[in-house]
Parts: structure tokens; C-alpha cells; sequence
């Protein structure tokens, strides 16, 4: 199932497969502070554990599912590299990754079993 990945390349009109593009992420994983989530900054904890998630996280697993959390480390490297701000809506509650040199804004959508 790898629906999470899927959804980022189609919103970002990305072509690359799915295991490059986290190759990709992982090559310019960074800890990132100046994103705000839901209007509060990331505090440099969050910072620290969203890089070891994402330098630790496993390309070859992807088939069983990627499980995205309400502030996601993927979503915000993926603000900042892509300067865009992320709105992910996750069963009818929004969660906003502003990126303040973000030139647009993307939107995801997720339940309990599928991302998009």
C-alpha cells in the first residue's frame, strides 16, 4: 500500500518512483524549526525527532503501508523543500504546515486506511 507516497507525487507532479523519492527525502532530510504546524512553531525536539524518523525510516517497507501522523515529518520536509504550504485533512480535521516562503498551497486528505 503505498498511497502516502502517491498522494505526494501527484500533488507535486513528481515522476519519480516512490523509492527515489524517498531516497531523495532521506539525501536532504534536515531539522527544520521554521515550520509552523496548526500556527505553533516546531520546537527544536520535534526537530530532532522528526530527522531520526526520517533518516531511520526503511524505503523498503513502503509496501505495508506508511502510518502519517497529524504533524508529520515527511509532510514538513516536503514544505520546505518544495516551499509549499500542506494542508492534510485528516477524517474532517485540517492540519496546516505553513511554510513562510511558501508560493502555494497543497492539499492531502487521509482516514484511518488510505491517504490522498
Amino acid at each position: 500500500m503505498t498511497c502516502f507516497w502517491d498522494g505526494i507525487r501527484s500533488k507535486l507532479n513528481i515522476n519519480v518512483d516512490n523509492i527515489s523519492l524517498i531516497r531523495e527525502l532521506k539525501d536532504k532530510n534536515q531539522k527544520i524549526t521554521n515550520i509552523y504546524w496548526n500556527n505553533s512553531q516546531l520546537t527544536s525536539q520535534q526537530a530532532d525527532e522528526n530527522y531520526i524518523h526520517i533518516k531511520d525510516f526503511n524505503e523498503n517497507n513502503i509496501y505495508n503501508g506508511y502510518d502519517c501522523s497529524v504533524c508529520d515529518p515527511f509532510l514538513i520536509l516536503i514544505s520546505i523543500l518544495y516551499n509549499v504550504n500542506v494542508i492534510h485533512n485528516y477524517n474532517g480535521h485540517n492540519m496546516h504546515y505553513n511554510n513562510p516562503l511558501a508560493s502555494r498551497s497543497i492539499h492531502f486528505g487521509s482516514d484511518r486506511g488510505h491517504f490522498w
